[in-house]
């Protein structure tokens, strides 16, 4: 099914709006940034109509700029107890992979069995 004239462009699209209550915001951001459980608990829900703002970067990944203010400047993403700490750089930017770390050779068998 073709689409509707209007609705075509030949022009690359370079904005995606996603519209989502801040809890699904934030999910989106620590499975795309690949974040833990203790830093996502750690980043704050967006505020009522608040815009977060992820810039494509040359490599066509996404990177987290901030969130965006009534004057078009950008603040950063509220993070930590206080709200006012920055995002760690890691955090910004999409991982290939998580490097895990146990304690001790039993604390992967705890984490398993847990799931069972």
């Amino acid at each position: 099914m073709a689409l509707p004239s209007r609705w075509r462009s030949e022009a690359p699209i370079e904005n995606f709006v996603v519209v989502t209550h801040g809890l699904l915001m934030r999910i989106f951001c620590m499975c795309y940034f690949r974040w833990t459980v203790a830093e996502f608990e750690q980043v704050w829900n967006p505020g009522n109509c608040e815009i977060w703002v992820l810039e494509k970067m040359p490599s066509g990944r996404y990177e987290i700029v901030g969130r965006m203010n009534d004057d078009d400047s950008v603040r950063p993403i509220k993070f930590g107890a206080d709200q006012g700490q920055p995002l760690h750089e890691h955090m910004k930017s999409p991982l290939a992979a998580r490097e895990i770390t146990f304690d001790s050779p039993e604390a992967l068998d705890r984490m398993l069995e847990a799931y069972q």
